[in-house]
């Protein structure tokens, strides 16, 4: 970090500023800013949500002149990849929403059948509702 002087007021300020802290002057526009290897770079590419995660990786390699893992790491952190939720992966009833549900065992169906024939309704059906009883 550097002191630079402000265009406006003339007084010393950081490099880092995005404006003059005694008269509010605008230093460097907001966007992305990197810094490698004591270099700062402009990223302002990774806003492009046009871009796959691939795009942006290689065209920061190419600006930047890093390796692969400091280009993934920075596509990252401004392009975080959507996270799988543990809680959207557990079935729920599509009646009443419920996650309180339990198989419908082999033996429970075979009885069904074996007792109502084509008329049993637990053919083709793989959970049961404890809550609402559906099954599908």
């Amino acid at each position: 970090m550097s002191l630079i002087h402000c265009p406006e007021c003339g007084k010393e300020i950081s490099d880092k500023s995005e404006k003059c802290i005694h008269c509010g002057y605008p230093i460097r526009q907001s966007g992305i800013y990197e810094t490698i290897d004591n270099k700062e770079y402009e990223l302002n590419f990774l806003k492009d949500n046009a871009l796959s995660k691939f795009d942006k990786i290689k065209q920061i390699k190419e600006t930047t002149n890093c390796d692969v893992k400091t280009a993934k790491y920075i596509a990252d952190k401004y392009c975080p990849s959507p996270q799988t939720d543990y809680y959207n992966n557990i079935p729920k009833c599509p009646t009443c929403g419920s996650t309180n549900i339990r198989p419908i065992s082999g033996t429970e169906r075979a009885v069904s059948v074996i007792g109502l024939g084509l008329f049993s309704k637990k053919i083709n059906k793989t959970y049961k509702c404890l809550n609402c009883k559906h099954t599908w």
